[in-house]
């Protein structure tokens, strides 16, 4: 994962070492830059750098040893996202940025911070910025859910609760059994998005990739959930939480390659499930035979290679999917996406 950070940023962060606010959880924040992300500072390379007072120690302890092993951090000589900071330079960003973490100086940064699409940071909050990356108090970049256990996951309103809805501007969900109990979407899906949408205000992205139809036991034949309804109210969710209209896809699954994990991509979390995400039925009671949800941070290196895999993947179900899509109508909805191209 990618860090862009501006000088001032930088000088506020390791003067904040000293803070005793942030005595449990500043060396975490310090071991995850130099271990685990890409640095780009928003600054030239110099020799007085080393002779800052403040910086100089910085760089020296740091050499070429930051960031990414073997890879050498990055020292623009022009600043990242663009100056003045406006509410929609998101637009602007790549697939990388979209992931990306921002501590930068503007007196606009709250603009881009606002729309909860970033994790971003101003002068001052370096370190409750690098935190929000880490699923829980100490240096963890994974959370363990047992869903059959309802003191771990009474409900999807426990990722509120455990902070573990970050900034989004995509949604990617990857469960052929999405639409099996079509009845149990309002208590399933809805409440999900309803949660990971909770801080954000622009336009997300949803794409769902399941199955567009069920073989029915007691019917003993194959039936179609309603998709354009569902779409709808996913749609209403959208608007009702941010504040903007949001954009819906569907992907319909062939059987010549339906993937088996059931999987959630967002900027920068990533779910994933042994079982359908059809957890609970309309009082609450979990009706799932899966033992566990898994949530990852991206900010951990091999969790976001991983990630990236999985939207390749994804782009390639996409691809194989879109060949037949103008006969069998497989893909449905807005077709947007910042991560995947229709």
């Amino acid at each position: 994962m990618d860090i862009y950070i501006d000088k001032r940023n930088l000088e506020s962060f390791i003067k904040s070492r000293k803070d005793p606010r942030y005595e449990n959880y500043y060396e975490d924040c310090v071991r995850m830059l130099r271990r685990q992300l890409h640095i780009n500072y928003n600054f030239p390379k110099s020799r007085e750098l080393l002779e800052d007072e403040i910086l100089g120690k910085y760089f020296i302890l740091s050499g070429n040893d930051a960031g990414w092993g073997e890879d050498v951090d990055t020292y623009l000589t022009e600043v990242f996202p663009n100056r003045p900071v406006g509410g929609n330079v998101y637009r602007h960003f790549n697939i990388k940025q979209n992931s990306a973490i921002y501590l930068i100086d503007d007196e606009r940064t709250n603009l881009l911070k606002e729309k909860g699409c970033s994790i971003v940071g101003s002068v001052g909050e370096e370190v409750d910025t690098l935190n929000k990356m880490f699923c829980g108090n100490d240096y963890d970049f994974h959370k363990l859910y047992d869903i059959q256990d309802t003191n771990s996951f009474p409900d999807w309103y426990q990722l509120k609760r455990d902070n573990l809805n970050l900034p989004l501007s995509d949604i990617i969900i990857m469960d052929r059994f999405l639409g099996t109990q079509e009845e149990l979407i309002h208590f399933n899906l809805y409440q999900l998005i309803e949660v990971l949408a909770y801080n954000v205000r622009r336009e997300i992205n949803i794409v769902l990739f399941c199955d567009r139809e069920y073989y029915n036991k007691e019917l003993k034949t194959y039936v179609t959930p309603k998709w354009e309804d569902i779409r709808t109210d996913l749609l209403r969710i959208l608007k009702k939480k941010t504040g903007v209209n949001g954009n819906v896809t569907f992907v319909f699954l062939k059987k010549i390659h339906p993937p088996h994990d059931r999987i959630i991509f967002t900027n920068y979390m990533l779910f994933r499930s042994g079982d359908s995400f059809c957890y609970f039925n309309s009082k609450g009671q979990i009706i799932s035979n899966g033992y566990s949800l898994d949530v990852n941070s991206l900010a951990k290196r091999g969790n976001y290679d991983f990630a990236f895999k999985f939207i390749k993947k994804a782009q390639s179900v996409l691809n194989n999917i879109k060949k037949d899509d103008k006969n069998e109508e497989l893909i449905k909805g807005n077709r947007r996406s910042n991560y995947l191209l229709f």
